[in-house]
């Protein structure tokens, strides 16, 4: 796949179990040690079904993160960069976690 930070898609073989591995990442009581519970969106276009981006929204955070991340992690194909793509993903996430927030 042609998408840096894939939410670990390209270190699986199997599909299944990567997705397994993302529905785990949704609780702190599921979610592998090491990593930090997180939401995983695939941005997909319309016109061809294409998946052109990944958002994370990252429940809690590492020690890492803290330091050189966030709360929003996103990627887009770089093929498909600088055509708003990032812009829409985090309108969307932010969102979501506002929708998510009053909820609470």
């Amino acid at each position: 796949m042609e998408l840096p930070d894939d939410g670990g898609l390209d270190k699986f073989k199997n599909f299944d179990k990567w997705l397994e591995t993302i529905k785990n990442d949704l609780s702190k009581e599921t979610v592998e040690q090491g990593r930090c519970s997180a939401t995983l969106f695939l941005a997909v276009r319309k016109s061809d079904n294409k998946i052109v981006g990944i958002l994370q929204i990252r429940h809690n955070l590492t020690e890492e993160l803290l330091k050189n991340g966030g709360h929003i992690g996103d990627s887009v194909r770089p093929s498909e960069r600088r055509k708003g793509y990032v812009t829409e993903m985090i309108r969307l996430a932010l969102k979501y976690v506002y929708y998510m927030e009053d909820l609470v």
